[in-house]
């Protein structure tokens, strides 16, 4: 099995064209597009390299073992490649990027930022792929219509790659792996919402890019610390991987966390199933219960489709299909509803929340809205829009009651989709990140009462 990362250069972006970026994204009408009425001012005084940015690819290394465990079928096949995004800062001793007095050394020892998609079900629809097509500041094109709308910083729909270029203009690693089952990874079959899996293509590519970076970067290497962050799926998975980074199955393996980042994400898979069925044909996006059905069955065993129609439902997954065809082919069979994905005995159970029923027990094992706690010196910030329609809020409101969280919820009037609220919770992110000051790695240390100090609460929304 190779062991040895690569990575291609694809786009090198100056930091004066992601400040301006980011200024004409939120102050003023630019280009005949919206802007986002939020406060950039502690980002843009972050903004301080130039970005590097390189597609990726790494195996799951020390985490292959653990990837063939725990699951009715292997999350990744034996060998086989996965691909990713990773951003780097140019060091000041470079001659690029602004430099100052706290960047007089080019040497730099940094932390990891690593942001998770959302949900996506064509392998090609992926972080790495973002540049194919495109030029994004590369070779010194600094055209501003053109750098707007290729780091989409109004609607945000590349909330992970967006997110990784202005986190490494800070002074971040980051990493936005394309997951298993995509990007290279594809034939595959896609772990949607296992949790173990993010583990695999996460924490395998921070194991990547700190043999990469100071290949790459003279004088960079990247710490322990790894801040998971992500938006719908995404935000599932930093939750998760910030819990299970903790757990004893990992001991030794996981990097160290001391923040996580979840956004609009479903973090009860169980009390999302039921809301997304009790909403019936007024649920938007019932390609998501079919997909969760789907991977559900193939890495759990458990029933879920209804019979019938298990393999037309598990061909729309093959990796050549994007959600809104999805939502179209499922539609097809069942009508527009969320209803009749499921067996009905299988529906009536999950609704019922039987903890018998062993897809509910799958859920339940894979959601970590409540019964655990960041350890210390470790905290969660969420973000989640309170009148989400695709997305319910309920999960984000029970997981704000972690020790060691705070929760940032969006009203209807800032906010009222799960789309729209995706860039509001990307900039508070970034201004999490901004001001976030590094934690040393010093897990089994004992936790004081000031470190174990419970935040939580809803702060107001910076307009």
């Amino acid at each position: 099995e190779p062991t040895s990362p690569s990575a291609r250069l694809v786009a090198h972006i100056p930091v004066s064209v992601l400040r301006q970026a980011v200024t004409l994204a939120t102050t003023g009408s630019v280009f005949g597009r919206a802007t986002l009425p939020v406060d950039a001012t502690l980002v843009l005084g972050r903004l301080k390299h130039d970005v590097k940015m390189y597609a990726i690819s790494y195996t799951a290394g020390r985490f292959a073992e653990y990837a063939a465990e725990g699951t009715a079928i292997p999350l990744v096949a034996p060998g086989s490649v996965m691909s990713g995004l990773m951003a780097l800062p140019v060091p000041a001793g470079d001659g690029q990027g602004d430099g100052g007095d706290e960047e007089s050394d080019s040497a730099m020892s940094i932390d990891t930022v690593a942001f998770i998609h959302g949900t996506v079900s064509d392998a090609g629809q992926v972080p790495s792929r973002l540049f194919d097509d495109r030029v994004c500041g590369s070779n010194g094109v600094s055209d501003m219509a053109e750098i707007l709308d290729c780091l989409d910083l109004v609607t945000l729909s590349s909330f992970e790659s967006s997110g990784a270029i202005l986190s490494a203009a800070m002074g971040y690693a980051a990493v936005a792996p394309d997951g298993l089952g995509l990007g290279e990874n594809s034939g595959h079959p896609i772990p949607y919402l296992v949790a173990r899996g993010y583990t695999v293509s996460v924490f395998a590519a921070h194991d990547a890019a700190k043999t990469l970076a100071p290949r790459l970067s003279a004088g960079t290497s990247l710490t322990t610390a790894l801040v998971p962050v992500g938006y719908s799926e995404g935000g599932f998975a930093a939750l998760a991987l910030h819990n299970l980074a903790q757990s004893a199955a990992l001991r030794g393996l996981a990097p160290w966390v001391p923040l996580s980042l979840p956004s609009g994400g479903p973090y009860d898979l169980l009390l999302q199933g039921q809301l997304s069925l009790a909403a019936g044909a007024s649920y938007p996006v019932p390609a998501y219960i079919a997909y969760i059905a789907t991977s559900f069955s193939t890495f759990f065993g458990v029933e879920a489709v209804a019979v019938g129609i298990e393999e037309t439902v598990e061909s729309f997954f093959d990796g050549s299909h994007g959600v809104g065809e999805i939502n179209q082919l499922v539609a097809g069979i069942v009508g527009g509803t969320s209803g009749g994905i499921l067996s009905a005995n299988v529906e009536a159970d999950v609704l019922a929340g039987n903890l018998t029923m062993p897809l509910v027990g799958a859920l339940v094992a894979n959601s970590f809205a409540t019964g655990w706690a960041p350890q210390a010196r470790s905290s969660v910030h969420l973000c989640h829009g309170d009148a989400d329609d695709v997305v319910f809020s309920g999960s984000a409101d029970a997981a704000s009651s972690l020790p060691r969280s705070s929760y940032l919820a969006l009203p209807e009037s800032t906010c009222s989709t799960h789309a729209s609220c995706a860039a509001f919770c990307m900039f508070d992110t970034l201004n999490q990140l901004a001001s976030f000051e590094s934690v040393p790695d010093n897990r089994g240390a004992p936790c004081s009462s000031d470190q174990c100090t419970v935040r939580r609460g809803r702060r107001p929304v910076t307009q």
